[in-house]
């Protein structure tokens, strides 16, 4: 449902962290022990025991985080074609999104709301709102690094030429020019701190079932502009 999406954006994110930290850590405790190994020719056999009892749980905790990663993807609802559709005031999606993440959004965050009256969409609720709440949070986590008086989100929702646009923008670090083409791929991990891109990947295939199309671009004054572009249903 909307309600869970958030949830599931904020508990995506700790099991990632939980396997990245772990796996470095290992990483690492297994290259001082080469290097001991390598500069003394002999080693202390309990010394070596007891680093790698170390790097087994360091390892269970990486298990761990990416079981909890696949329970959460598995219950995520897949997109579907053509299944249990209907025409969806977008509107109505976004202001109950904005009452959601209005708790995350820290004091002195500028948020900009440009939302004019725009047509039905065809997909459903909870994936529409899958979508919005993974730009919002995306946006509001992007500009935390900034002092508060200087964090800025703009949203614009209107009707352009038959289409219905959602963007958000943020004053955020950018995107690396190489990391772009990327952005949606499952799991895609990049020098800039833009989520796992498990949301993005689900936003991208509820988007391009509902015969939509989203892209991502560095805006010239600084930050991200996420845009989303859906066919314009007038009704039925």
């Amino acid at each position: 449902s909307l309600h869970d999406a958030l949830p599931i954006c904020r508990e995506l994110g700790r099991p990632a962290a939980w396997i990245r930290d772990s796996v470095l850590a290992s990483r690492a405790d297994l290259r001082s022990m080469a290097e001991r190994l390598e500069a003394n020719g002999t080693a202390d056999l309990r010394v070596v025991k007891t680093k790698l009892m170390e790097v087994e749980e360091s390892l269970a905790r990486a298990l761990h985080g990416a079981d909890r990663v696949l329970d959460i993807a598995r219950s995520v609802e897949l997109p579907t074609t053509g299944r249990d559709t209907e025409l969806v005031e977008l509107t109505e999606v976004l202001r109950v999104a904005l009452k959601l993440v209005r708790p995350e959004i820290r004091h002195g965050t500028d948020v900009q709301l440009d939302i004019g009256a725009v047509a039905k969409v065809r997909c459903t609720s909870a994936k529409l709102g899958q979508v919005v709440l993974n730009l919002l949070v995306n946006a509001i986590d992007a500009v935390i690094g900034r002092p508060p008086e200087e964090r800025s989100i703009i949203v614009r929702l209107f009707e352009q030429g038959g289409t219905v646009r959602f963007e958000v923008m943020d004053n955020g670090e950018g995107i690396a020019e190489e990391d772009l083409p990327k952005l949606f791929d499952p799991f895609h991990t990049g020098s800039s701190a833009r989520g796992t891109g498990l949301g993005l990947a689900i936003s991208k295939a509820i988007v391009e079932e509902a015969g939509g199309a989203i892209d991502v671009a560095n805006r010239a004054s600084g930050g991200v502009l996420f845009r989303v572009v859906f066919p314009a249903h007038e009704g039925e």
